[in-house]
């Protein structure tokens, strides 16, 4: 919640929120889909399961070296407020 913008906390924990229960229905399809493939050309269980660890493992190595470079604490601190602006057609003095 640190990279919020003050105020929208709640719209951004339920957009997290759809995020995730999508992804994980994705990722849960994925997995079945992957096991069945790979068990249908191995054959064997014990190398289906193996193909889909690698591969999994793959796949965090993967997001930790895409988030290496993700600064947070710098992000929180370069955070500023828009300024309001005027509605159109409203002139002032």
């Amino acid at each position: 919640m640190a990279m919020s913008v003050e105020g929208q906390a709640g719209a951004y924990l339920a957009l997290w929120t759809v995020i995730q229960l999508v992804s994980r229905g994705a990722g849960i399809a994925a997995g079945g889909i992957l096991r069945d493939a790979a068990l249908a050309l191995t054959g064997s269980f014990a190398s289906t399961y193996g193909i889909v660890f690698w591969l999994e493992a793959i796949g965090a190595l993967a997001c930790v070296w895409l988030l290496r470079r993700a600064d947070v604490p710098g992000f929180a601190a370069k955070r500023s407020r828009v300024p309001a602006v005027e509605p159109v057609g409203v002139a002032s003095d």
